[in-house]
């Protein structure tokens, strides 16, 4: 099989991506190649497109194949902040479900353990406020 190329198109189509392309020629029936589609979302959502690849084979051609994705929104950005002996961590009210988590290192093993207290959302922001004495400490956002 020779003349391989490959196009994608349909509704998501600039989401996904060709990145390695495929070598020809095939030889013979049992012939393979392979190559790599990216998807890359710009939001939320279950994305559609068609991969067509386009060859000399006279009854599969183009050879078409659905590829399917979820776009799923980023991870929020932490604000942090220290004012009067307090550390104060602070995310878009937009990300919900995340709760905050510690760690006093970061060699492996990493243990994380739910921070405690209980996060306040005011004026368009979810946060959580911890003495300075907390700055021993590594915290992250993790959504259970």
């Amino acid at each position: 099989m020779t003349g391989l190329g490959i196009t994608i198109d349909g509704t998501d189509g600039t989401m996904f991506a060709v990145t390695s392309s495929p070598t020809a020629p095939l030889s013979g029936p049992s012939g393979s190649t392979t190559f790599t589609v990216r998807f890359a979302p710009v939001s939320v959502g279950l994305k559609t497109a068609t991969l067509h690849i386009a060859s000399n084979d006279s009854d599969e051609n183009p050879f078409n194949l659905a590829l399917t994705g979820t776009g799923t929104p980023p991870p929020p950005t932490i604000i942090v902040s220290i004012s009067g002996g307090m550390l104060t961590l602070s995310w878009s009210d937009s990300s919900t479900g995340y709760q905050v988590e510690s760690t006093s290192s970061l060699i492996m093993p990493i243990i994380w353990g739910n921070e405690a207290g209980s996060p306040q959302t005011a004026g368009g922001f979810i946060s959580l406020t911890r003495p300075t004495t907390d700055l021993r400490k590594f915290f992250r956002l993790h959504k259970p």
